[in-house]
């Protein structure tokens, strides 16, 4: 009976798992595009929210580890030839050892002070690439070749999706997997009280440069995907409001969670779409992150991912009258 529970139990992610697979048979174009972004944006969610979510460290300059991964994949693939099934965990690898590097000194600071250190670092990374001509290509860019797989060319959307979608599986167990050992269980207890950890006999700087290092390899993966996605690399891409964007994201979508990832990077992905047509919409933009933010924080902190768990819930309980409403 025990196993019949659990054959049933798979069922409902197996056919979300085969539903994504298909996508690609059905939508096209412009749209698989976007769902190709979110999934890139989700990896940021998921990076930054071990960081901030899991271990309560607060980073304002992740986009320079978005950039970081996305240029050195850039120039593995292109001036060294190294195939782009390599680049992908040696941008992410790059990624984290500089962010292992800056996080032993920048993460013994606390609260705004660090988040003050983590802005100069994303504004430091932004014109160091600017004007490392030779790496980033300065204002003109640099071209990046779409990945292939013996004569198979990874040339369209559509196919460059299916490298996303298992990528965004794999870092999605590996974060669960993570939150579940012991060293999730440091990440908590840091969190909620860095005295307490440290008389637990946790070693709450290593753990917290551990975390830094986690998440700019999250970040880094998601640069070497977008690059190779667009073909194309300018630094203009990695502006210093998109390490806002990457905390709003993660706060909208729900702290310390997979779903909140998913949908915080949907949200974000989305906006500017629905806005695009609408004069100013640069500007409105922030004003609806503002507003979203102070919105989540004051009436649901958990963000979108509990308000749809509460969704769920009232649901199941209209169904089944008997279990009551799932409790959050």
């Amino acid at each position: 009976m025990e196993i019949r529970k659990q054959r049933i139990g798979w069922i409902g992610p197996a056919f979300l798992i085969l539903t994504v697979l298909s996508l690609p048979l059905f939508v096209k174009g412009y749209s698989i595009y976007i769902i190709n972004l979110i999934g890139i944006y989700t990896l940021i969610g998921l990076g930054l929210n071990l960081l901030t979510g899991v271990c309560g460290q607060i980073s304002i300059g992740h986009a320079a580890f978005f950039a970081i991964g996305a240029f050195s994949s850039a120039i593995f693939t292109v001036k060294f030839s190294i195939p782009f099934w390599f680049a992908l965990p040696l941008a992410g690898i790059t990624s984290s050892i500089i962010a292992l590097i800056v996080g032993i000194p920048v993460l013994r600071l606390k609260m705004i002070f660090l988040a003050i250190a983590t802005i100069g670092l994303g504004v430091m990374t932004n014109n160091m690439l600017y004007n490392w001509t030779s790496v980033s290509g300065g204002a003109v860019g640099i071209n990046v070749p779409k990945p292939s797989l013996g004569g198979f060319v990874f040339q369209s959307d559509e196919r460059f999706f299916y490298i996303i979608s298992i990528t965004v599986l794999i870092l999605t167990l590996l974060y669960w997997h993570i939150t579940r050992t012991r060293m999730g269980r440091a990440f908590l207890a840091i969190r909620e009280s860095e005295i307490a950890a440290s008389t637990m006999g946790i070693d709450v700087a290593k753990y917290k440069v551990i975390a830094f290092g986690l998440s700019a390899f999250y970040a880094g993966i998601a640069g070497s995907l977008v690059g190779h996605l667009a073909g194309y690399l300018s630094i203009e891409t990695f502006e210093f409001f998109l390490s806002i964007t990457f905390l709003a994201m993660v706060i909208i979508g729900g702290i310390a969670s997979i779903l909140g990832s998913f949908l915080g990077a949907t949200f974000i992905v989305l906006l500017p779409e629905v806005l695009r047509d609408i004069p100013g919409a640069k500007d409105m933009q922030v004003l609806v992150y503002g507003l979203a933010m102070m919105i989540i924080m004051i009436y649901k902190p958990s963000g979108l991912a509990n308000i749809l768990l509460d969704i769920g819930g009232k649901i199941k309980a209209y169904v089944n009258p008997e279990k009551g409403p799932r409790r959050i």
